[in-house]
């Protein structure tokens, strides 16, 4: 069925369009998957900022204003759990919706509670960007 293939392509390129101008800041310890996200939503037409431990995050989301961070949990330095604690503490950032990525099974229901998304690893490129979508227009609701 290539129509229905090719369909299902229009119209998730045409719903990625509404990320297109969208800061985005990566927080991820592993150089390969940070590029591999920051290169996809790039693509996608997204304002991208990077970052590879929870400390650069605060550094880099007080100066850049991110509208949405994805964030490993598990990083050295200040580990995402953490960053998220802090990034909740200011001003700048208190607002700004945080996903999480782990290729831990699961976190404890308190460490779930202070992303407003929670996501596994591996995730495609292609799936980050749908839940950064979801996430961004409300479609997303918070992991408990």
């Amino acid at each position: 069925m290539p129509y229905a293939a090719g369909s299902f392509t229009l119209e998730f390129n045409g719903k990625m369009k509404r990320l297109a101008g969208v800061r985005v800041l990566i927080v991820e310890d592993d150089d390969d998957s940070r590029e591999m996200y920051a290169t996809y939503l790039k693509h996608l037409g997204m304002a991208v900022d990077t970052a590879a431990n929870g400390r650069q995050c605060l550094e880099r989301a007080a100066k850049v204003r991110p509208e949405i961070i994805v964030m490993d949990v598990s990083m050295p330095v200040m580990s995402g759990d953490e960053a998220v604690v802090r990034l909740r503490e200011m001003k700048e950032t208190k607002q700004v919706p945080v996903v999480a990525l782990t290729g831990f099974g699961h976190l404890a229901p308190t460490d779930r509670s202070r992303f407003d998304v929670f996501c596994r690893k591996p995730l495609l490129p292609e799936d980050l960007a749908a839940v950064l979508l979801s996430t961004l227009t409300g479609a997303a609701r918070p992991s408990k």
